[in-house]
This record gives C-alpha cells, structure tokens and sequence, in this order.
C-alpha cells in the first residue's frame, strides 16, 4: 500500500524506488527521515511516497562501527599537518615535512610514504590511525525479514 511519507510511521520498514528503508522520523517542515540498511540516512519530502511493507522485521547483521580510512589527497591530510606521528609500535615520534596530493615526507629520509599504504604503519602519536574517522559498515546487508 502506497502512502505519502509524512503518513508514515516510526520503526515500520517502507520501499521506495525499490531499496528498503526504515522510517526514523517526520521532520518539519523539511519532510520524512528515512534509514537504509546500511545507517545512511535518506530524507524525503511530504509529497514522496513510499509503500508500506507489512509484517518486517528488523535488519539483520548491520552495524556501522568507527573505523578511519587513509587519506585520499593533501586537502584530506590538511587539518592534520600539525600533529606529530611515529610508526605503530614505536616510541620515537617525528612530523610530516612536506606532502603533496599522494604522499608525504618525514624526518630527514628522502623516500616517501603513500598516503594509501601509510594508514597501516603509522599512527599518530596520541595512538589514533593516521588516517580519516569515518563510520564502516561491519557485516553484509540484508533486507528485513518476513514476519
């Protein structure tokens, strides 16, 4: 059954487009908010209708968890200039020199390191990742089960 997103109700599994969404929350004046199996939230407005899916329950093996990804450029790695970082495991610690869009340098070495490859070898000296916190998806997706 077809309805409009503002009719639908919190906690209920809905379709639209065919993805399976959870319905979170009515959000005035701005329309419906609206979760899909991987946490992302989708907002809809008043006039978008969706269709009800009778007798689901909830999602099975979703969970985003913190995680950090490596840096994808040098405006990636901007903010974090500043910190001092060491190789995982280590005492010594030491600052970045220079970088570029791939890479950066360290310490009086001439080789650089990629930032792609660098998030497993190194960590920042407060012990986080040298890398991006970013919400990861922990198991597989799958839809909501038949009551």
């Amino acid at each position: 059954m077809k309805i409009k997103a503002k009719d639908a109700q919190p906690g209920q599994f809905y379709s639209h487009e065919g993805r399976w969404l959870l319905h979170v929350a009515v959000q005035y004046p701005r329309g419906s908010q609206f979760a899909d199996e991987y946490g992302n939230i989708l907002e809809f407005d008043h006039k978008a209708e969706v269709e009800h899916l009778e007798g689901c329950k909830g999602w099975r093996g979703i969970r985003r968890i913190p995680g950090y990804r490596s840096f994808a450029s040098g405006d990636d790695f901007r903010p974090y200039r500043d910190k001092w970082l060491r190789f995982r495991g280590c005492d010594e610690i030491f600052r970045v020199e220079t970088y570029t869009d791939s890479m950066f340098w360290h310490g009086g070495g001439g080789q650089g390191t990629f930032f792609d490859a660098a998030l497993a070898d190194y960590e920042f000296d407060d012990g986080t990742p040298f890398g991006v916190p970013e919400l990861q998806v922990q198991e597989s997706a799958s839809r909501p089960e038949a009551a």
